[in-house]
């Protein structure tokens, strides 16, 4: 699933979420050649991506591999 920042014309979106299965994980840390941030030119615009990682506020979320709750 891909969310994009709303927005109202002309203005273009700053960032936008992809949300992947657990077992997709692996592809991403490849996609990312295993590094935090990485750089891309999509339609000759500059882009950088990285894998969110959920810092945990209560000691009942650690564990949870979920996005959303």
């Amino acid at each position: 699933m891909l969310i994009m920042q709303e927005t109202t014309p002309p203005e273009q979106s700053l960032y936008a979420r992809l949300v992947v299965r657990d077992e997709a994980i692996d592809a991403i840390d490849q996609f990312l050649e295993y590094r935090p941030t990485m750089k891309f030119t999509i339609n000759g615009k500059h882009v950088w991506a990285r894998k969110f990682i959920r810092k945990f506020s209560s000691p009942s979320e650690v564990g949870t591999s979920r996005v959303f709750p």
